[in-house]
């Protein structure tokens, strides 16, 4: 019994190696013989105890960023309406998973975490199967979990509650690459059974996350490919020109297909001047900016997977120009380099192979280069991508490993053992640095707006953090340093003016959204602030457009409170609009007396005495 497994496992290293010369392995190397199940269940176990371990410290953190906004009432919409939530095509699993979390541990911020770090030790251990089903070698596959388990960039998407349709959406659909993968790098049409159950699983990975379905069918699709072009068939080669050919337009049908009905806008509607704006606060308004920025990205996401050290939870969009330009070529050569390269090394080095087409199918539907979110680089959207990472890393060092060992016949060979643990150790650290900072929103955004110089939204978020503790000079700072980042930005300017209203400063904060108004002048939030302003002081007529008389209003306010250098500021706007106002006159005169500018006030009080003509036109005079 035991030769027959063992020569079944030479049957399918051949079958993964054609026409190469592939020796039997004697019973201590042998895979999953006989009494060698115990090595592989702790090779699957050990990158999810690691993941586990490391993200243990989450169980403490409270609800940061969105987490309590997204999973709030997804309890009750489940119970209510089951099938309305499925139906939606919302991203229906996460929101299953909150409502069974609700159920479980009630609003507690430790059970969302704990059911969040689950699903990421799930997925080390998943990386570790699919990574044995495509390579059939312990050694290798260990090493890609454990270098999964480890990449810092997966901090976001485990310690953000809300990124928990990641998390699922990859669970289900690196399950069902590897029910695929053997038969098709095998050379061999998948059966019946495994189709539907990849089908299953992919469906199941569209319900978590929509974009993660495509990147799925995307891999399959060209693991297709790999295994046509590498067969020495002519029927193979003649199937893999007719797929080749096929497989690319339908793949983009599909994408552009999902994001139209997701999004229900159409394509011109897409690249509109006035979305593009809004969606990239003001910096980009053309469509061909746009493309050159998405691709700029892809050059930046790269970075991140190859070197995670310029972490941030605000990437700012990528520049444009000539430095746009260069670094999106690099970003495209990237993508379509990995894959040509990843055919070429097929045969010799197959789960080498598997990372490098990886990227192309995973990083596409999430490099935004079809204008749907604001942002154009996430730590989040790279967890399905740094699989590919993951995997291409494991062949070198086990390239490495394989160099060593003609010297020296040991399974385990100590360039293979002291490479992976310096990369285990150095991506821990940062990993566990990283994670602190998500404890809460005031510890995330604060340590963002340190780390980026750049982010105008950290700015923005922790002014609202301090405007709702209260802390109001500090909110106004925070969003005047937003608004310096981003001159073109209108959001900063609202939000001061909401500041100033709750402190009473009605006439400053008018200021503040008629700026607002000024740069976005069809957005409606600052349309309604204005006019909330304008019937709080009680002026009608501004939003009729008489500016004297709002002025006017805006200065009596200020003198109500003797702020009388404001007072001063708006007779002055309120004169500019209408010169013969005999009441403004009088307004700025007595204000200019209690000012002591005489002179100013003589001057005023002349002006009117030259409208009216009667010398006691303007009533007692402050001292």
């Amino acid at each position: 019994m035991s030769h027959r497994r063992q020569t079944l496992s030479s049957h399918r290293l051949t079958a993964l190696h054609p026409g190469k010369k592939v020796r039997t392995l004697p019973r201590t190397e042998a895979v999953a013989t006989g009494r060698q199940w115990l090595p592989l269940l702790l090779v699957l176990i050990l990158p999810g105890m690691i993941v586990l371990i490391s993200n243990l410290r989450t169980l403490c953190f409270d609800f940061a960023y969105d987490d309590a906004r997204v999973v709030a009432g997804a309890g009750d919409l489940v119970r209510d309406d089951f099938m309305g939530a499925l139906l939606s095509f919302k991203r229906p699993l996460r929101t299953f998973s909150f409502a069974l979390d609700e159920w479980m541990f009630g609003r507690e911020a430790w059970g969302y975490h704990l059911d969040s770090v689950l699903w990421a030790s799930l997925n080390a251990s998943l990386v570790v199967l699919l990574a044995y089903a495509i390579s059939g070698r312990r050694r290798i596959s260990l090493c890609a979990g454990v270098l999964f388990a480890v990449h810092p960039v997966h901090v976001e998407a485990v310690a953000n509650i809300a990124n928990r349709k990641d998390l699922i959406a990859f669970a289900f659909g690196i399950a069902a690459v590897a029910v695929l993968c053997r038969p098709l790098l095998g050379k061999r049409f998948p059966g019946i059974g495994r189709m539907l159950a990849a089908t299953v699983l992919v469906l199941l990975c569209a319900l978590g996350k929509e974009v993660a379905a495509l990147g799925v069918i995307g891999v399959i699709c060209l693991l297709v490919l790999v295994s046509l072009r590498s067969s020495r068939d002519r029927k193979h080669i003649y199937a893999y020109k007719v797929v080749a050919c096929l497989i690319i337009p339908v793949f983009a049908l599909l994408v552009g297909t999902v994001v139209v009905k997701r999004y229900l806008l159409p394509i011109p509607e897409l690249f509109a001047t006035d979305r593009l704006a809004y969606l990239s606060s003001g910096l980009i308004e053309t469509p061909a900016d746009w493309v050159v920025r998405s691709l700029a990205g892809v050059y930046r996401s790269f970075s991140l997977l190859c070197f995670p050290l310029r972490l941030s939870a605000d990437h700012p969009v990528p520049p444009g120009g000539l430095v746009g330009i260069v670094q999106g070529a690099f970003g495209v050569l990237l993508l379509l380099g990995t894959v040509a390269l990843g055919f070429r090394v097929a045969e010799r080095l197959p789960l080498m192979s598997a990372g490098l087409v990886w990227f192309l199918p995973t990083m596409l539907p999430v490099i935004n280069i079809v204008p749907i979110s604001h942002f154009f680089v996430a730590e989040r959207y790279l967890y399905l991508p740094s699989l590919g990472a993951a995997f291409v890393g494991a062949a070198i060092l086990d390239l490495l490993a394989e160099a060593a060992a003609r010297k020296d016949k040991r399974l385990v060979s100590p360039p293979w053992v002291i490479g992976l643990s310096i990369l285990a150790m150095l991506a821990t650290v940062r990993s566990v640095l990283r994670i602190d900072i998500w404890r809460d929103s005031r510890s995330l955004w604060s340590t963002t707006c340190r780390d980026s110089p750049k982010s105008w939204r950290a700015r923005i978020v922790m002014g609202e953090i301090f405007e709702e503790e209260g802390a109001y000079d500090e909110a106004i700072a925070k969003f005047r340093e937003a608004s310096q980042i981003l001159p073109a930005a209108a959001r900063p300017h609202l939000l001061i003016g909401e500041v100033l209203m709750k402190r009473g400063a009605k006439g400053a904060a008018l200021e503040q959204f008629l700026e607002a108004a000024r740069l976005e002048p069809n957005w409606n939030l600052a349309k309604k602030a204005l006019s909330e302003v304008y019937h709080s002081l009680g002026v009608d007529s501004a939003v009729r457009g008489d500016w004297a008389a709002a002025y006017n209003a805006f200065g009596a306010e200020c003198t109500v409170r003797e702020d009388w250098a404001a007072a001063e500021n708006y007779f002055l706007k309120a004169l500019s609009a209408s010169p013969t106002d005999a009441e403004v006159l009088c307004n700025l005169a007595k204000v200019r007396i209690i000012l002591k500018k005489y002179p100013e006030a003589s001057e005023s009080l002349n002006q009117g005495h030259a409208l009216v003509g009667d010398r006691a036109w303007c009533g007692d005079l402050p001292g």
